[in-house]
């Protein structure tokens, strides 16, 4: 597996990810084909509905705020998936801190006693 490698990559967001679906597609022709079936008997997209969603994100693309190994290790742990894994790595530098935190410290961050 090689991080520059796209189907390395690939492989590794299907197993991170087992409910995620991937549309790939030999030509951009095709791709413009695919999303014009896709988007058939739907409404236009509200550009004020797009913006609110990206309006919490920084300049900064997502892939760039976090080094992906030190992300892989915490949603490896117990008690830490992907809905409390942001907001675990927004609380600590690093993980050396993150295992000097107390339980009650670590139950506050993930939001439950149970995954503390």
């Amino acid at each position: 597996i090689s991080s520059n490698d796209i189907s390395s990559k690939l492989t590794l967001l299907t197993l991170h990810f087992p409910r995620l679906r991937i549309l790939w597609c030999p030509s951009p022709h095709a791709t413009a084909e695919l999303f014009e079936e896709l988007k058939q008997n739907k409404p236009q997209p509200d550009a004020a509905t797009a913006v609110a969603v990206t309006a919490d994100s920084e300049a900064l693309p997502e892939s760039e705020k976090y080094n992906p190994g030190p992300q892989d290790f915490l949603l490896k742990m117990p008690g830490v998936n992907a809905k409390n894994c942001r907001t675990l790595m927004q609380h600590v530098k690093n993980i050396a801190e993150l295992a000097s935190l107390s339980r009650d410290k670590l139950a506050g961050i993930l939001g439950n006693a149970s995954n503390a």
